[in-house]
């Protein structure tokens, strides 16, 4: 039975037998909870440009905030849909992200300009070379 029990923590906890937590816990745990809670405006249209590192970040965020506010998004839906737009490495930094610090797009456009300003295009993926 006490076999059982700690079965199940490591379970709960993601350490079993290589099971990865919850995917979906990872994609929403930089997101405070009002920003996953962010609504979108009706007959929403989701830019379809894309941020890998290769392109100018504040191109991509001058393309973001334009097609957002078009729509009349809020700042916390432009939060939440932001990085839906990222790819690669940017995606990849933006899952690091610390659970629950990201509850305002001012913070995260900041965060994201920060890491991105002036540095080289992402490395290829071992795998595909």
């Amino acid at each position: 039975m006490a076999k059982m029990a700690k079965e199940l923590e490591e379970l709960k906890k993601g350490k079993h037998h290589g099971i990865r937590k919850n995917p979906l816990d990872e994609m929403n745990a930089p997101f405070s909870k009002k920003a996953r809670e962010a609504g979108l405006p009706p007959k929403f249209r989701m830019l379809s440009e894309k941020y890998s590192r290769i392109e100018d970040p504040v191109s991509h965020l001058e393309s973001f905030v334009h097609h957002m506010e078009v729509q009349n998004a809020t700042q916390l839906a432009k939060c939440r849909m932001f990085p839906s737009t990222l790819t690669d490495c940017a995606k990849t930094w933006f899952r690091k992200l610390p659970p629950g610090s990201v509850d305002s797009f001012s913070k995260l456009t900041t965060a994201f300009y920060t890491q991105f300003q002036g540095i080289e295009p992402c490395p290829k993926d071992s795998i595909l070379l």
